[in-house]
């Protein structure tokens, strides 16, 4: 489906972790000169990219997804937590818009989904079923990846990321 939507005029990377799929979607997509299919889990992806697209649920976005994207770039992905009692992980659809060193954030829609691998963190986890339970996600505006001290507009914060309720300039 992306194939089609980028057509040969644009620039495909798709990257599959395991390598049977990743060798089936090679054949599948031969006829589609501008796609590349390659095997790996993600972290090292390039760039710069106009769209980054995660079809795995991540209790965050990695930097190596961040640092991919071209300015004005975007990057859609699950953002999931294993809330208790549930077998499965849901959360939300978001994207995220690069503006020079700023991100947008913004919700898609909610989703539940399998994991992403290389994206879960346990911490992060029980950090985003509280977002979730206290319904914080709603107010998430940014994405910050600047050095800073956890601050009244930190929704989530955490090592090399936070959820801010503060708008991208």
């Amino acid at each position: 489906m992306l194939a089609e939507l980028v057509g040969p005029a644009g620039r495909l990377v798709a990257i599959e972790l395991n390598s049977e799929l990743a060798q089936r979607a090679r054949i599948n997509l031969a006829s589609h000169s501008w796609v590349e299919v390659l095997q790996g889990d993600g972290s090292t992806i390039g760039g710069p990219f106009n769209a980054i697209f995660i079809n795995g649920g991540a209790t965050h976005p990695r930097s190596e997804w961040l640092d991919g994207l071209a300015p004005d770039g975007r990057l859609v992905l699950p953002l999931t937590a294993y809330m208790p009692g549930m077998p499965f992980a849901s959360g939300f659809f978001v994207r995220t818009r690069r503006s020079r060193d700023a991100y947008s954030f913004e919700l898609i829609s909610p989703v539940a989904m399998f994991d992403c691998e290389g994206a879960r963190d346990e911490a992060l986890n029980a950090k985003l079923v509280q977002l979730f339970r206290q319904g914080a996600w709603k107010r998430i505006h940014s994405l910050r990846r600047d050095t800073h001290a956890a601050e009244k507009s930190c929704l989530l914060h955490a090592a090399h990321f936070c959820f801010s309720e503060a708008n991208v300039e």
